[in-house]
């Protein structure tokens, strides 16, 4: 088949979105079929790294306290009507179509089958669902196939606004890149902590640093390496240095695709202090495979990635001591950490391996 995927972020903008879309297309690929990619230019030499058409300027949109991709420039329709009229695909498959993004244009000048994948499971969604966007959506919706949606909260919140029947396919990870083996950074492997996003108010690093004070009080040999970057970096500096903590709270910045597992493997703790509108938490099962021990906010999206007790521990992030126990505990007791890891290794080799998920959407199309 000749298959187009549609998304607006893709590197080398760092996103699930970016992954997904990626190794969904190499496994595609890897099975026969001719996969073709447009995305956003996020305006660098870095994108031609990467094999995709490129149409439209990235524009960053504040949403639900982070911020969204969004394509700029007038000729986008234009673009977007001859990529689809022109290229001959089986199927298109669009990520998240909202207007005026390039799975919503894809979509409505699209002349053959349609499947879109939502990924987003925002509450403030249900705004959507009626008034303009009711109006302009509808006009693309009954063009749509199949509809796919990431979680079951993702298809909750999806149906309100773009109604229909949805598959539930969760996203996946890559177990030749994310595993337990290879290198290790010394200076990590014991008594670590390990954030990795972007550094918003709705990943919840200021949560992580406080809860993180009660772990120097009982493990005083405890660090936390921060992965990422964002608005909210020299906010949360000046945190750390007011808990008296800066020491202890290494600020790494953006690394490498290359470098990203490494991290994972040679951490003793992962943790994702997330407020909510979590999806799925690809980051979650990107630890997991990596042989290492989680902890989550319990929140909606991460709820169905993380059995509580069995493959990780979902706690309250946003009470400071229950969070500073659960670190505590988890970074003391090795039986503990030995289970959950156990757990976690056993769900990404039965679910969440992109052989599966890629195998799933070559069912659907």
């Amino acid at each position: 088949m000749k298959i187009l995927q549609v998304t607006d972020a893709y590197y080398p903008y760092p996103s699930g979105l970016s992954e997904s879309v990626h190794h969904l297309s190499q496994k595609l690929r890897s099975f026969g079929h001719d996969v073709d990619i447009v995305a956003t230019s996020f305006g660098s030499r870095e994108d031609e790294k990467y094999e995709a058409m490129r149409v439209g300027r990235v524009i960053y949109i504040p949403l639900n306290k982070s911020y969204a991709t969004m394509p700029f420039g007038f000729d986008v329709p234009a673009k977007m009507k001859w990529i689809v009229r022109d290229g001959d695909y089986d199927v298109i498959h669009s990520h998240g179509p909202v207007f005026p993004n390039l799975s919503y244009f894809a979509l409505k000048y699209s002349n053959t089958k349609n499947l879109a994948t939502f990924h987003t499971s925002s509450e403030k969604a249900k705004g959507f669902g009626s008034g303009i966007f009711k109006m302009i959506f509808g006009r693309v919706n009954d063009k749509l196939d199949v509809r796919v949606a990431v979680s079951e909260n993702a298809k909750t919140i999806n149906q309100i606004y773009i109604p229909g029947y949805y598959h539930v396919i969760s996203q996946g990870v890559d177990i030749d890149r994310f595993n337990p083996k290879g290198k290790k950074l010394k200076d990590m492997m014991e008594d670590s902590v390990l954030f990795v996003g972007r550094l918003d108010q709705r990943k919840g690093l200021h949560r992580l640093l406080k809860a993180f004070v009660h772990v120097k009080e009982k493990v005083q040999n405890a660090n936390l390496f921060v992965v990422g970057g964002g608005p909210l970096r020299n906010k949360y500096l000046k945190m750390a240095k007011e808990y008296a903590i800066e020491k202890s709270v290494h600020f790494l910045g953006y690394v490498s695709n290359e470098m990203l597992p490494t991290y994972y493997r040679s951490t003793t703790v992962y943790t994702s202090p997330a407020e909510g509108r979590e999806s799925f938490g690809i980051v979650l099962v990107e630890a997991m495979a990596s042989g290492t021990a989680v902890i989550a906010s319990d929140i909606a999206g991460y709820d169905k990635v993380i059995d509580n007790g069995r493959n990780g521990l979902l706690v309250d992030t946003d009470n400071p001591n229950e969070y500073g126990r659960a670190l505590i505990e988890v970074l003391e007791n090795s039986r503990l950490r030995k289970n959950l890891v156990d757990g976690g290794l056993r769900d990404v080799s039965t679910k969440y391996s992109w052989d599966i998920i890629a195998r799933r959407y070559e069912r659907l199309y």
